[in-house]
């Protein structure tokens, strides 16, 4: 599905030449995925740590510590 978003220009020209038309609208999907499924880790921590208590720091090292898109 076709969409558009406004970026910032610096961002847009940075972006094109390193991925070009076709790459940078996959980098910007993919990035957009890691970025929601990080919202809802904080969310998910975020209540343990209401429900349960503190989210051991083992836990928060290993969520930290989980691969970004390249």
């Amino acid at each position: 599905m076709k969409r558009s978003v406004s970026l910032d220009e610096d961002l847009d020209l940075e972006l094109s030449d390193r991925y070009g038309r076709g790459g940078k609208s996959r980098f910007l999907n993919d990035a957009a995925r890691d970025a929601l499924a990080r919202v809802k880790i904080a969310e998910l921590l975020e209540r343990y740590d209401a429900e349960e208590g503190p989210v051991p720091d083992d836990v928060r090292r290993v969520v930290s510590s989980l691969p970004r898109p390249t």
